[in-house]
């Protein structure tokens, strides 16, 4: 049953945000098992390089680009913690909104109920 007797309409609506939730976790757990993948090359390629090079012997260039990447994970973490307050706050807000539909109905049933 619907808030707004729009039953159908409100179907719809959760059925597309299911089908979007659900492609952002699939997204999402693509993009960590790639990052795993990468890690591990990383780890891999870092082991062969530290034992053939020493850190002078590193291009200037890919040394700059080290330390950029260093500040990009920072600001990274930094949007990270923005994020999960940004969908506390949210999830907050719903559950309130919820709160409220369900006193809102739980009223009109015990309305109908007295007036029986």
């Amino acid at each position: 049953m619907s808030i707004f007797g729009a039953d159908k309409e409100q179907d719809q609506r959760l059925d597309a945000i299911e089908e979007h939730l659900r492609t952002l976790t699939d997204d999402l757990a693509r993009a960590r098992l790639g990052i795993a993948g990468n890690r591990a090359v990383v780890l891999g390629l870092q082991a062969t390089i530290e034992e053939k090079l020493q850190a002078d012997d590193f291009d200037p260039a890919i040394m700059e680009f080290s330390e950029q990447l260093g500040k990009a994970r920072v600001v990274f973490g930094q949007v990270e913690a923005a994020t999960n307050e940004q969908w506390v706050a949210m999830q907050g807000q719903l559950s309130e909104s919820l709160d409220a539909a369900e006193a809102f109905l739980e009223e009109a049933a015990e309305k109908l109920n007295s007036d029986n």
